[in-house]
């Protein structure tokens, strides 16, 4: 029995969000996008995770995306890449919607890592879940107030949306339009592909 895999525009308007791999450290990517999330003024549930820590940014973390005690359509996980089959594994227990997986090592690194990316997404699949990665700076879209990309510029309201690869390439272009006078309505980095791809974002 094939299952319907959900479409972007759920994930793109998530009714909640869990970071794993939230941390402390202000330079850390799971700091920066909770900090972007949080403070987007995102209007659905924020969730951090992180196991070793009772508090993050103010907020009470869970030791796992098992112990959150509602659902969650979007998880972003920023773990360290010992720590993302687990995290995938959590995921598809607790029904998310759509992943970005910001942790590199998977195909740009070659065949094995290739293999463990398709494996992972193989596994989502089975549960209609979409994965935005492997290796991405995640996304902002607009009319969500979703923003948890690994970076800090100003968001002015503006007509481009961009999908860019390569996400040190997007940062660029970002922060070129900004200077520019020019704003986002969606910015997305797609990373590896290995799911989500250019076409389907454009549609």
């Amino acid at each position: 029995m094939s299952i319907s895999l959900y479409s972007l525009e759920e994930v793109f308007q998530p009714r909640s969000v869990a970071i794993l791999g939230a941390s402390r450290a202000p330079q850390k990517w799971g700091n920066v996008a909770a900090k972007q999330l949080i403070g987007g003024g995102f209007p659905g549930e924020i969730y951090l995770i992180n196991p070793s820590v009772p508090e993050i940014l103010g907020r009470a973390t869970y030791p796992s995306l098992r112990a959150v005690p509602a659902p969650v359509d979007l998880a972003v996980i920023a773990t360290s890449f010992k720590h993302v089959s687990q995290a995938v594994d959590d995921c598809i227990a607790h029904g998310v919607k759509g992943i970005v997986l910001i942790t590199a090592g998977f195909s740009e690194t070659g065949p094995s890592g290739r293999e463990l990316e398709q494996q992972l997404v193989a596994r989502c699949h089975e549960h209609g879940m979409r994965i935005i990665g492997s290796n991405c700076m995640g996304l902002y879209v607009r009319r969500s107030r979703l923003n948890v990309l690994g970076m800090v510029f100003p968001l002015p309201i503006g007509p481009i949306g961009l999908v860019s690869q390569s996400g040190n390439l997007g940062m660029y272009w970002f922060a070129q339009a900004h200077l520019d006078g020019l704003g986002f309505t969606t910015f997305l980095s797609v990373g590896n592909a290995v799911d989500v791809t250019f076409p389907e974002c454009m549609q």
